[in-house]
Formats: structure tokens, C-alpha cells, sequence
């Protein structure tokens, strides 16, 4: 897929234990990169790893959707939203419309609005 790509500059590695998808969350999560709850019953992605001492990163979907689809080479973890919107304001907001496409509804969602955001402060700040 021709996509548009976040690239983060990092030293730092995390040592992956264990990650999985779990299907249905048995309770309440937050979400460590939207800080949004993660519902009983809902799907997100489990990571345990060590990195300044042991870690549980949980995902939610929507989320998950943005840093597969566009993050390239890796993410540091809680900083994917702060770097998706430096994406955007060095691109102009001219992310892949394919790339856009292949989010889930609440990805897109989420970053079609970060755009128009960007899109409004860009025109505002020219008038």
C-alpha cells in the first residue's frame, strides 16, 4: 500500500515479554496512548515488556488501527497522538487518502478531525 508513514527518531528499545490481542476485555482498561476507557467486552492489545523496570501497555482499537497503519518503524509508547500531529503539521495534513481509507471508523474518524483541526488553525493563523 502507497502510505503515509510516521518515522520516530529513538535510541531507546524495549524488551518485548509477550504481546496478544485480547478479544474481551474481563474488565476496565484505560487505553495508555488515547487515555480513553477500554470497556468490559471490548478487544485491545496487550504488551508486557521491560524498559526502566516491568510494563503493561494496553491499546484500544482505535488506536491500534492508527499505529498499524501509520507508524513504519516502531512507536515509543504514549507519544503516538503528540507524533501523529507533528506528522501532520510537517505534511500539511496531506496524509494518503488510501491510507486514511484503510482505518477503522474511529481511527478515521479521529484523524480526519486532526486534520481539519490543523486545516483551521493553519487558515485561521494566515488570515
Amino acid at each position: 500500500m502507497d502510505c503515509s508513514c510516521v518515522y520516530i527518531e529513538c535510541d531507546d528499545f524495549v524488551t518485548l515479554l509477550s504481546d496478544q490481542i485480547i478479544k474481551k476485555s474481563r474488565k476496565n482498561h484505560k487505553c495508555d496512548e488515547c487515555k480513553q476507557i477500554i470497556h468490559q467486552g471490548e478487544s485491545y492489545r496487550k504488551e508486557v515488556f521491560i524498559f526502566d523496570g516491568f510494563t503493561i501497555h494496553r491499546t484500544c482499537d482505535t488506536c491500534l488501527s492508527i499505529r498499524e497503519t501509520l507508524f513504519c518503524d516502531g512507536i515509543i509508547y504514549g507519544e503516538m497522538w503528540y507524533l501523529l500531529r507533528e506528522e501532520i503539521a510537517n505534511t500539511d495534513g496531506d496524509i494518503n487518502q488510501t491510507c486514511i481509507a484503510s482505518l477503522i471508523p474511529s481511527a478515521r474518524n479521529k484523524v480526519c478531525d486532526m486534520i481539519q483541526n490543523y486545516w483551521d488553525n493553519y487558515l485561521f493563523e494566515l488570515e
